[in-house]
């Protein structure tokens, strides 16, 4: 499933250099983080994880600047198709 995250409200230009961690969790807990670094201000930022039958629950993707703050988040619930 691609993610695509788009920073708005958050001074970009503040991360460039940093990586930022993107971190997908399933009802809390933690399946995945990734690290990407950010090389310049308007670039954009996208990652994708392969579902599970049995992850099905509630999703949150959470962006993470270097002193791992929150910067962004999105939210979806995962039911495998029929």
């Amino acid at each position: 499933m691609p993610l695509r995250v788009e920073r708005r409200g958050v001074d970009r230009a503040r991360l460039t250099g940093q990586a930022v961690k993107l971190r997908w969790s399933l009802e809390g807990k933690s399946k995945q983080e990734e690290s990407i670094k950010v090389t310049r201000a308007q670039q954009p930022v996208w990652s994708k994880m392969k579902m599970q039958d049995e992850w099905t629950g509630d999703w949150t993707v959470e962006v993470l600047n270097g002193q791992g703050q929150v910067i962004d988040q999105r939210n979806f619930a995962f039911s495998p198709p029929l």
